[in-house]
């Protein structure tokens, strides 16, 4: 099990320097690591909108029509998609991978065989086949297992070994149970919606959701302190399991709200929210085959396409780590982070200067100019999510064609060549834009080597003309 998300080889290579597409450096072992930024983008939204969904059905469907709906909508749809997922699960564990590499992987595909059971008893009891009262197990095991699959994945992102200890286990297991318990005994002696079944419930989700929010912040200080190249899995994992099961868990609690105000047994609303984020929570845990390539031929073409070289992909990588850093290249994270290159057979970049660190508290925003002499060249590394501000910024994930680059361009000239920008870098961007070229300007002095220009095409004049 690679639970340590390590350099596949460290040896080094003497001779020519290696190619990263030659060497297996770097491995990716679950589809959210090959997914592109479009793709884990629909996945969000796609979470998102089965969120908001749960929560306008639960808020305006009537009994009869939720009765109709859960047996000749839901229940054939849930029917098809767990079978397709696992079906993929199983064969890309046991006929194309041999096995699964993470143990988040693990928890996912026990998880969803569990869910697979829960539908499959309240698809039985649509059709008269179960009694009630095995609905409501299968309804309160569903809720439960989410809870724990929840809580381990935030809390694995936490620790970087492989094996964890029982305490790890214990505690969430013995809080699951517990709950399970509580629920059942509450279920069997008094009636729905009693004052005693809404302390329990609410009892019991107010631990889970401050229990979730403490890890979140513990996983959150402890990925901060990790070399992302060597922690990409994890960080990618983490910051992906954020954004989604913050927005699902916040719907589960106005769903439950809404149930409770009205009284109303509306389930389907509810049962669609949680399976169709164990689908979507199934499909980016799912194993990648040993021979996938198309990761490495899309990082191929990225690198190499027009001026971006290996070397400036190297430094640009390092740079856009040392920019979230309070010191950037000097401190203990930098040199683990150099010496993982050099482990790899790479060359690290050489002769590194900042020039500036550009910090824009009021947005959030923080920007590093640095020199490299050996490659010549200037990078400009923009800090990613590092505060909740940047979250809203992020959340702005529309693309727009803004009428003009900057003063001087021809007005639709980004539009006409269809080139759309991330609304929200774009905004950041416009807030700290006439800073960062003053800071430009003052290194590019008359006698250095002058900053490329985007040409457009249809006047032949730069785009970025200030530059």
């Amino acid at each position: 099990m690679v639970g340590e998300y390590k350099l596949v080889t460290s040896v080094y290579h003497k001779g020519p320097r290696v190619s990263l597409f030659d060497a297996p450096h770097y491995r990716p072992v679950m589809r959210l690591e090959a997914l592109s930024s479009g793709q884990v983008r629909r996945v969000l939204m796609l979470t998102y909108a089965v969120a908001i969904s749960g929560v306008i059905y639960t808020a305006v469907a009537g009994e009869r029509a939720d009765s109709v709906i859960r047996r000749f909508v839901l229940t054939p749809c849930l029917a098809i998609g767990y079978t397709v997922m696992v079906y993929h699960f199983l064969r890309l564990c046991f006929w194309e991978c041999h096995g699964l590499h993470l143990r988040e992987q693990v928890w996912a595909f026990l998880t969803l065989c569990i869910c697979a059971v829960c539908a499959l008893q309240v698809a039985m009891h649509s059709f008269q086949k179960v009694p009630h009262a095995t609905v409501l197990a299968a309804r309160v095991a569903l809720s439960n297992v989410l809870k724990l699959m929840w809580l381990l994945l935030m809390d694995s992102f936490g620790h970087d070994t492989i094996n964890l200890c029982s305490r790890f286990y214990g505690m969430k297991i013995l809080f699951v149970t517990g709950n399970v318990v509580a629920e059942a005994v509450v279920l069997s002696l008094y009636s729905p919606y009693s004052p005693q079944e809404m302390a329990v419930t609410w009892t019991f989700y107010g631990i889970f959701v401050a229990w979730l929010i403490y890890l979140m912040g513990r996983s959150k200080e402890f990925l901060a302190t990790q070399p992302y190249l060597r922690t990409r899995t994890r960080q990618l994992g983490f910051r992906f399991f954020c954004f989604q099961t913050t927005f699902v868990v916040v719907a589960l609690l106005i769903c439950l709200a809404l149930d409770a105000i009205t009284h109303r047994r509306i389930t389907s609303g509810l049962t669609l929210m949680q399976h169709g984020y164990m689908f979507l929570v199934a499909y980016v845990h799912l194993p990648l085959p040993r021979n996938y390539k198309h990761s490495q031929h899309t990082m191929r073409r990225e690198l190499t396409h027009g001026h971006c070289s290996f070397e400036a992909s190297k430094i640009a990588l390092q740079a856009s780590y040392e920019v979230y850093q309070e010191e950037p290249f000097d401190s203990p994270a930098s040199e683990t982070t150099r010496q993982w290159l050099i482990a790899g057979g790479w060359d690290a970049p050489k002769n590194i200067t900042v020039h500036k660190i550009i910090k824009f508290d009021a947005v959030g925003i923080q920007i590093m100019i640095i020199g490299v002499e050996i490659p010549k060249m200037t990078v400009v590394s923009f800090r990613g999510t590092a505060n909740w501000r940047n979250v809203a910024t992020d959340l702005a994930t529309w693309r727009v064609a803004p009428e003009e680059f900057g003063p001087g361009s021809r007005v639709g000239c980004l539009r006409d060549a269809n080139a759309l920008i991330h609304k929200g870098f774009w905004s950041a961007y416009q807030s700290v834009r006439e800073s960062l070229l003053a800071a430009l300007k003052e290194l590019y002095r008359p006698e250095n080597k002058p900053l490329t220009s985007l040409i457009d095409e249809k006047s032949h004049s730069p785009c970025d003309a200030p530059l």
